[in-house]
């Protein structure tokens, strides 16, 4: 993404994520009476940009408590067998509406104090670590049944996906995520600092843009590496629509790149842990596990040739 992921300094508008200088005033001056200079509009055209006097706490809290009862909701879905057949989105769902909520108490922290939303954020990353748990599990199904494979190998393949299906698996249900969940609520009841919305968005975004920065330069061969660097454009994505409504048309524009890398990240990601569950899988014979590690890496060059081809689009530029 190029110029367009670079932070800019928190007393700088964030001109260098594709937003314009300045906006043309939408009325001519009234040559008989002076006027101040035009305000500079940062990341916003003039019709979109918000009130001067906005406040942070006046767009957040709104968010933050719709936030919460989309995880409820989405908790609720998931139900007593950790989201089960019946409703194959809902653990996906979950993962989402933690994160967001998660992504958007770290800009929080400056109106209702650090220490105790940190502790409520890791509270809420323990289960979104449960709903990853949960949905990648379902992502190595989808992953393995669509391999072209011999007929022998497919159908031991098979068999092992039954299995593991069987097993086990965590619950996360809204009672569970309950007193969390109360707790926050009762903690944004307090009056927040009072902060410019366009200052407390633009330096939350500039912070998840140098989060991406930071890991671009990271080798296509580390599924480590990309694995953080599909977190870090994750948590871009979600700030930047998050903040849209603040910043203006250049923070969708973010997003919807940010959304893009993630999707050519998310294809490596599928495949790396596809490969890294059935490679020391006991229940596979060696041929088994040797044609599904062939598909899986002839599917992981041409999911690298996606990503780099992303990479290098000229309108980002290359990573770096």
């Amino acid at each position: 993404m190029g110029a367009s992921l670079r932070a800019a300094p928190s007393s700088v508008p964030l001109v260098t994520m594709g937003a314009p200088l300045g906006a043309a005033p939408s009325s001519a001056p009234n040559p008989t009476r002076s006027s101040p200079a035009p305000r500079e509009v940062s990341l916003a055209s003039p019709a979109s940009a918000p009130p001067p006097e906005r406040r942070a706490g006046d767009f957040l809290a709104p968010v933050l408590f719709r936030m919460i009862g989309a995880v409820r909701a989405a908790a609720a879905r998931v139900g007593e067998h950790g989201g089960g057949d019946s409703d194959p989105r809902a653990v996906h769902d979950l993962r989402v509406a933690l994160r967001r909520l998660r992504t958007m108490l770290r800009p929080a922290r400056e109106l209702y104090g650090d220490r105790r939303l940190r502790s409520l954020g890791a509270e809420l990353g323990s289960f979104a670590r449960a709903a990853g748990a949960l949905r990648d599990e379902e992502a190595l199904r989808d992953t393995l049944t669509a391999l072209d494979l011999p007929a022998e190998a497919g159908a031991e393949l098979g068999a092992w996906l039954a299995q593991r299906a069987s097993q086990e698996r965590p619950k996360l249900t809204a009672p569970s995520l309950g007193p969390t969940l109360a707790a926050l609520e009762r903690h944004l009841g307090r009056r927040p600092r009072r902060r410019p919305a366009v200052a407390i968005a633009e330096a939350a975004l500039a912070e998840a843009a140098a989060g991406v920065a930071s890991l671009r330069s990271g080798d296509p061969a580390d599924p480590l590496a990309m694995h953080a660097l599909r977190l870090r454009y994750k948590r871009l994505r979600y700030t930047a629509q998050l903040f849209a409504p603040v910043v203006g048309e250049a923070a969708a524009a973010v997003a919807r790149e940010a959304a893009r890398m993630q999707k050519r990240l998310g294809e490596l990601h599928d495949l790396d842990e596809a490969q890294a569950g059935t490679a020391h899988a006991p229940e596979l014979s060696d041929a088994t596990r040797a044609a599904v590690s062939l598909a899986l890496v002839g599917l992981r060059a041409a999911a690298v040739e996606r990503f780099q081809r992303a990479s290098q689009d000229p309108l980002r530029g290359p990573p770096g």
